[in-house]
């Protein structure tokens, strides 16, 4: 299979999968309110990107205690992707996410206590 072949099935494949996504969200499926934020934020499987929406569903998904939604949330207050700044609440967004049992969100707030003790500061990055 040619390169362009793989990718045209990949691209079939995402939009496949955002279209499940789309009828889980519809069908009532809370949990798949995460999802479709990530597909909003990515633009993958042809979903337009909407950064302010995304927000608003993790926001919905953050109250039901949803720990990959803290996460995803963390790195919009992180970078301002769909809301302000906000470096604090990203902080807190990771330790709940972290306390959640979400993985990523461990391994930030493990990364950043490691880099605390050392003194260099707390999440010191620049972009996506």
């Amino acid at each position: 299979m040619s390169k362009e072949e793989e990718q045209y099935y990949r691209e079939v494949e995402e939009e496949q999968e955002y279209n499940a996504v789309l009828e889980a969200v519809e069908r009532g499926d809370e949990s798949a309110k995460t999802q479709l934020a990530w597909y909003k934020l990515s633009g993958v499987g042809g979903c337009k990107i909407d950064a302010d929406g995304a927000v608003a569903l993790l926001e919905e998904r953050v109250k039901d205690k949803d720990a990959e939604a803290m996460w995803m949330l963390g790195v919009c207050n992180e970078f301002g992707r769909g809301c302000e700044q906000d470096i604090s609440r990203a902080e807190e967004l990771y330790k709940q996410s972290s306390d959640g049992g979400n993985v990523i969100g461990k391994i930030l707030v493990e990364n950043e206590s490691k880099k605390h003790s050392r003194g260099s500061g707390y999440l010191k990055y620049k972009s996506l």
